[in-house]
């Protein structure tokens, strides 16, 4: 079984308040389960707590307590044993004082006793995928913690660690986003807007195959169009000049020169297999809890790409449909945050949008906090003018740390599946 490092480092939370959960299943969960030094080393001083503990002459009352009451117990004589857990935890170890911390938050939760208690059958039949699955549910309700300050102080360089370790975003082969932005930055969230047919899954598909081209992780999550079409484009994309495929070509593939389609897509196998993850659901079925057991499956994901936000199921049914759109924006933003990705979709623009040329995020249908709660957002504006030569206008209407409404005009090139920059543009009124 492959688990994150939060789940592993909660599992550690059961094993430390569960005394007798930890002594059953002792045999079966091994330090080779961790797959961090840091874990592997909580691991083996818990089990050197429960050398300790074993000698205390109130075992037999602790543990009573404990099956009768499942609030959180510290035992007087417990409190000399857990002091030295916690120092043991942070030996040599000051920079990661933030775990100790979300550890006895978690710790101190009436919510994990009791989903010990609801499971004790799962748990005597050895049903651990059950119990760790509620433990996990369960859990995301009070911890969300992504990280403490890394230097003993505020002002130091080590704090930005994340920064320098990026080194650069993700790049789209978009001036407007790799120049003015620095391309797709993780624990980020940006959004698409524009009206319906201008080109939103288009824009998503030539973002992944960029992304794909430098080797990062793409999960794609359609909710519209199949998932051989979403892959046909991604092949398309893909195609370098000197291969000489084109979209028509694969989509010809039963009446044209087979051979060199199969030779093509043999290539594309040996240079991208693994960095692509596509699924597809069925509009309005896939749920925010399907992604992120879609991202639990595939941990190195670096770009999470859905198509297109308002075909996600919402988390709970509101009177409002925007406010339906408000809390899947903000659980979008959360999930980026908490799996340290960068989640790109699109949205809906409303009726005003239709024939512009430029598109803010005045224009977004139902709730306009939706590009609010965006880091990045891009106007996608199309005259039928524009539309006549394959042309879109792309607005920079949102931005955290740069500059705003910058835009350029793309040509979209739909035989090789790509946006191609054809020059700046110039921001009027809008």
């Amino acid at each position: 079984m492959n688990f994150s490092v939060n789940f592993q480092l909660r599992l550690l939370v059961v094993f430390y308040l569960d005394k007798d959960f930890f002594c059953k299943n002792r045999e079966f969960v091994q330090v080779e389960f961790f797959n961090s030094l840091l874990l592997q080393k909580l691991f083996r001083i818990l089990e050197l707590y429960y050398d300790k503990y074993k000698g205390l002459p109130t075992l037999t009352v602790a543990e009573e307590e404990i099956r009768r009451d499942t609030s959180f117990i510290h035992l007087p004589e417990e409190q000399p044993l857990q002091q030295e857990f916690a120092e043991l935890v942070l030996k040599g170890l000051s920079e990661l004082q933030y775990i100790k911390d979300e550890f006895i938050k978690f710790a101190k939760e009436r919510t994990l006793k009791k989903v010990l208690s609801d499971k004790s059958e799962a748990i005597d039949s050895g049903n651990f995928d059950e119990l760790f699955t509620e433990l996990k549910q369960e859990s995301r309700k009070f911890n969300y913690a992504t990280g403490g300050l890394v230097g003993d102080r505020v002002f130091s360089l080590q704090n930005l660690r994340e920064i320098y370790a990026e080194k650069v975003g993700i790049m789209t082969g978009l001036p407007l986003i790799d120049t003015v932005v620095g391309g797709l930055q993780k624990k980020q969230l940006s959004v698409a807007l524009a009206d319906t047919n201008v080109g939103k899954s288009f824009l998503l598909t030539h973002i992944g195959g960029a992304a794909l081209r430098q080797y990062r992780k793409v999960l794609h999550v359609t909710l519209e169009m199949s998932l051989a079409r979403t892959l046909l484009r991604y092949f398309a994309n893909l195609a370098e000049p000197q291969d000489e495929i084109t979209y028509n070509k694969i989509l010809a593939f039963a009446r044209d020169d087979q051979e060199s389609i199969y030779e093509y897509i043999t290539l594309l196998e040996k240079k991208y297999e693994g960095y692509l993850n596509l699924v597809e659901f069925p509009t309005g079925k896939c749920t925010l809890q399907d992604l992120e057991n879609l991202l639990e499956k595939a941990p190195a994901t670096e770009l999470l790409i859905v198509d297109y936000l308002e075909l996600l199921k919402p988390p709970q049914k509101r009177d409002a449909l925007r406010y339906e759109m408000s809390d899947i924006t903000v659980a979008l933003r959360g999930i980026a945050s908490e799996y340290n990705i960068h989640v790109a979709t699109a949205t809906q623009a409303n009726r005003q949008s239709v024939n512009k040329r430029i598109i803010g995020k005045e224009v977004t249908s139902e709730d306009y906090g939706k590009m609010r709660i965006a880091d990045v957002g891009i106007g996608m504006g199309q005259t039928k003018e524009d539309a006549l030569k394959n042309e879109v206008v792309l607005n920079l209407t949102r931005s955290r740390n740069s500059e705003k409404n910058v835009a350029e005009r793309y040509l979209m090139d739909f035989q090789h599946m790509r946006m191609k920059f054809l020059m700046q543009e110039q921001v009027i009124q809008h």
